[in-house]
């Protein structure tokens, strides 16, 4: 088993965008941090564990389909499913509806750009514009390999 990662995903409504999102993430040595998450040089393969906060009220949850919850592509914001991943992640659950959880072998140093992606209610915000999912964020893993 690898070194494990929680990473908390805060939702909130925006007026613009429709869904905000945060990425809160603690490392394996009980540290809280925001932005990119990181893995460090030689620190093997870490298990991470995505928990959704939702605080819109617009009963957001990952998509089903563990691979239309999560897209990955290196270098890049992905595009869609089957991206490049430089066989960095494995394993793949959506645990539940606010979880989804994978392997990140850490193997190869890279930026891996990835979208999680949510289904939830449609709105109109209070300035009149129309929301509807799926709602997405694309945050990133550093890898730093070895």
């Amino acid at each position: 088993m690898g070194q494990k990662v929680e990473v908390d995903i805060v939702a909130t409504r925006h007026e613009d965008d429709g869904v905000a999102f945060t990425c809160m993430w603690e490392d394996s040595k009980g540290h809280w941090h925001s932005g990119p998450v990181e893995f460090p040089y030689r620190s093997g393969e870490h298990d991470v564990e995505f928990e959704l906060k939702d605080r819109t009220g617009l009963h957001l949850e990952f998509e089903k389909d563990v691979d239309d919850a999560i897209w990955f592509e290196v270098g890049q914001c992905p595009k869609g499913p089957g991206g490049n991943d430089q066989n960095q992640i494995v394993d793949k659950t959506r645990a539940s509806k606010a979880k989804l959880t994978l392997k990140n072998l850490n193997s190869d140093a890279c930026t891996l750009y990835y979208a999680l992606r949510f289904t939830g209610d449609s709105y109109t915000s209070p300035g009149g514009n129309k929301h509807s999912g799926p709602y997405a964020y694309d945050p990133e893993f550093r890898n730093r390999g070895g």
